[in-house]
């Protein structure tokens, strides 16, 4: 069932991993298909890769984000708790 799923070709046990070649080809390649008339234009491809979230660069960067979203919850958290 996730033999099309991109997020879980990056399990490198069960995928192709995501440090490789292949993986961002794959990725780059079912992305240029579902957003064919999109890509059409440089600017629109560049802009909608960072945003879409079947792109290489937002399934690359995933971990990231998440990375991100925890560390502001902490901050956050904090912040609240130093103030009461």
């Amino acid at each position: 069932m996730d033999r099309f799923n991109m997020r879980a070709q990056k399990d490198k046990s069960c995928g192709i991993g995501k440090n490789n070649d292949e993986w961002r080809f794959a990725v780059d390649q079912m992305f240029n298909m579902t957003y064919w008339p999109y890509i059409q234009d440089t600017d629109t491809y560049m802009c909608i890769r960072k945003f879409f979230s079947d792109s290489f660069d937002s399934l690359v960067l995933e971990g990231a984000n998440f990375g991100i979203s925890v560390s502001l919850a902490t901050i956050l958290g904090l912040t609240i708790v130093s103030s009461i």
